[in-house]
Order: structure tokens, then sequence, then C-alpha cells
């Protein structure tokens, strides 16, 4: 009877700790200065993450973004209730006003190299000790909360920041990631901005990318892209507004729209969603323009974007390469060649620095050499230099080629 007794009491201890963590927690967490500290395990992650060593299996970087996706806030609620948060299902591929802002927290493998491409095909797949990975976010509703969250994340003013806008087909978790990559790869201490538009707003899966790249998906993000530029344009004055010069790097179809948000707001004054005054200052940003792969028709690019485009006080940047993917889109919108593709060289233009990237380019498309090559990572480092000074910047054609 003894015996039975004390197996009793032993199971009810045992029972009492692991599955009364609130209770356990307590217990753990008594202290002598009476603060109540969550000790256990449970708490663990609760508690002040300290530096990371260099044993550490994953680091993270934080990047900040505006959105004109819809946001759906049932998908967050049930990350808070013990299931997996799906990104593709908290940030949607519809068009969504007003527009959101926040930040993301982006976890990788310590193990990765520059130019590694650690990336699942969707967020549900994702493991941050293998893969680039979106550990933690917060969204807020306005700029001023935004102004908030760049002076907690990045306090130093007098750093540039780096706006890129992603290209056809991305998701929020995929483009978020690739900033991350891009800051890591960049070495860059600067300010990182997402502009995140619906680009994969044909892609049928979340976690079947090439359910979203045939010639209708195509003009839907087309359609997309139109509808984003006033928020493309807003999210420029924001980063001049914290008086931070900018810079922009944007991939594709990302290239359409970044091209025309810096035509349009050069040229207006109180047109479309601005919330602040724009001022000569917030007009002369970007100082640097990188477009990789760029999906614009090569002949209305150089007639009447260029012209627009290019300053005295501006590196413009245009990466080329035998593009299949660019070769698909000629086709699909009855143009000329587009931009971002040169099978051979291409003919000079006054203030673009044309860059062909030729030899051995690692994805099968032709289309992503901006991520994976260590060396064109390298030269676009260079091209993002505010400081660099106007006679470099007056364009000219070079070769990259990778070996």
């Amino acid at each position: 009877m003894r015996l039975f007794l004390f197996l009793a009491a032993q199971l009810a201890v045992f029972n009492l700790i692991i599955l009364c963590p609130e209770v356990r927690a307590q217990a753990l967490g008594r202290s002598d200065t009476g603060r109540t500290i969550n000790r256990s395990i449970d708490g663990a992650l609760d508690s002040e993450v300290p530096k990371k060593s260099s044993s550490a299996r994953m680091r993270s970087k934080f990047v900040l973004f505006v959105t004109d996706r819809s946001i759906d806030p049932s998908a967050d609620q049930q990350g808070r209730n013990g299931k997996i948060l799906r990104y593709e299902r908290l940030l949607l591929n519809t068009l969504g006003r007003p527009v959101s802002y926040g930040f993301a927290e982006i976890g990788y493998p310590t193990t990765r190299k520059a130019g590694d491409t650690n990336y699942a095909p969707c967020s549900k797949e994702e493991n941050p000790l293998k893969d680039f990975s979106i550990i933690d976010h917060q969204i807020v509703s306005t700029p001023e909360a935004f102004q908030e969250l760049i002076h907690r994340y990045y306090p130093t003013g007098s750093n540039t920041s780096l706006l890129f806008f992603h290209g056809l087909n991305n998701s929020f978790s995929d483009a978020a990631e690739r900033l991350a990559q891009l800051v890591l790869d960049l070495d860059y201490v600067g300010l990182p901005v997402l502009f995140s538009w619906p680009s994969d707003a044909g892609r049928s899966d979340p976690c079947w990318p090439s359910s979203g790249i045939g010639a209708t998906e195509y003009k839907k993000a087309s359609e997309m892209a139109l509808a984003s530029q006033p928020y493309a344009v807003h999210t420029m004055d924001l980063l001049a507004y914290a008086l931070r010069p900018f810079e922009v790097l944007a991939h594709s179809m990302g290239a359409d729209l970044a091209t025309n948000s810096v035509i349009f707001r050069q040229s207006t004054k109180d047109e479309g969603f601005r919330p602040y005054d724009p001022t000569e200052a917030i007009a002369a940003s970007p100082c640097s323009l990188v477009l990789a792969a760029p999906d614009i028709s090569t002949k209305q690019f150089n007639v009447e974007r260029r012209p627009k485009i290019i300053r005295r006080d501006r590196h413009v940047a245009v990466y080329c390469s035998n593009d299949r993917a660019l070769q698909a889109s000629q086709i699909t919108n009855s143009s000329d060649e587009r931009l971002g593709y040169c099978p051979m060289a291409k003919s000079p233009m006054e203030g673009i620095d044309l860059v062909a990237v030729t030899g051995k380019i690692q994805d099968f498309f032709h289309h992503s050499y901006y991520l994976n090559s260590g060396k064109i990572l390298e030269d676009i480092r260079h091209v993002l230099d505010c400081s660099d000074t106007p006679s470099n910047r007056a364009g000219g054609q070079r070769e990259i080629r990778l070996p």
C-alpha cells in the first residue's frame, strides 16, 4: 500500500511538471528581488536573447517593409494559437488599401556563404537552420509608427537606405528573404526596406511558384505593378522624410515599377498617395538605381524613361544577360528586346552603366544571377555608393564574365 501511495505521489508530481508549464514557471521563476522571471524551458524564448556566439547555428537580420498587399489578421491569430504561421496567408497576393508597414526578422543558417540561395518553396516548408526564413514580424498601420520602427532598429540617421523592389511571382516571404540575403552578401550597413507588391497575383498555389508564370498571370502582375505605383512613391517619400539618402535595387518587373515611380515623384508635387509635402531634397533621391534583369522594353526605356531618370548625381546601372525569362517576356509583350536581355552587346545609352553578364550563369533561366553570383554581388556593392563622384556616373559599357 505504501508503495502504491508513493508511486501515485510521484505520478502527480510528474504530471504537474510536464502538463502545467505555468505552475512550473512560477516555481522556477521565484527570485529574491521579487521579480518573476520565467526560467522554464517554455519561457526560454521569452527571455532577453543574448548576442549570438561564434558557435550559433542561426543568425538573423531585420528588414523593414511597406506593402500594398491585403492582410488577413486571422492568419496571425492562428499563429498565436499554436499553428505554424504561413506568411502567404497573412500577406496575400491581392491588392489592399491602405498600405501597411512593419518589420520582419529573417533567420538564416550561419554555414551559408555569399551567393548561396537558401530558399524553400514557401514559408510552411522553411527551416531557419537550413533556409532563409521569417521568424518574427510586426505590422503597423501608420507612417508615424513606421518612422518609429526606423529609429528603433536603425537609429543612425547618417546611414543610407536600400529600397528593394522584387520581381514577378514573388510572395511576401520570398521578397523579404531575398532582401535579407542582399543585406548579408552586400555587407550593407544601412536601413534595408522592402516594397512588397502582389506580383504573385496569378499564383494559384503558394507552395507551387510555377503556377504563377503563364501569360495570363503575367498580365495580372503587370496590372498590379501599375496599381502599386502611388504606394511605391509613398515609400520613397517616407525614406526621404526620415532624412536618409536612399538607393534602389530592383529586379525584373520590379524594375518597371521602380523606374516609373522615380519618374512619377520627380514630376508631381501633390498627386497620388503622398502624406508628406515633397521638397527638392526629397526629389533628388535615389542617388543610385540598380536595375537587375529589368523587364522593360529597351526602346521605351531609352527613349522615354532614360532621359527622365539620369542625373549628374545619380548612378544608374543596368545588368543584362542572355536571359531566358526575358525572352519569354518579349514574346508575351510582343515587344522589342527587353532591357535585361543582351545575348550580345547593347547599344550604349547616355548616362547608363550597362553591365553585360556572360559566362556560366547558375540558374536555368539566367534571371537571378544578381543573387547567386558573388562576382555580381560585389559589383552591385560598389554601384550602391551614394558617395561616388559624379565623374564615375557618366555611363558606359562593360562585361562581367562568370567563371
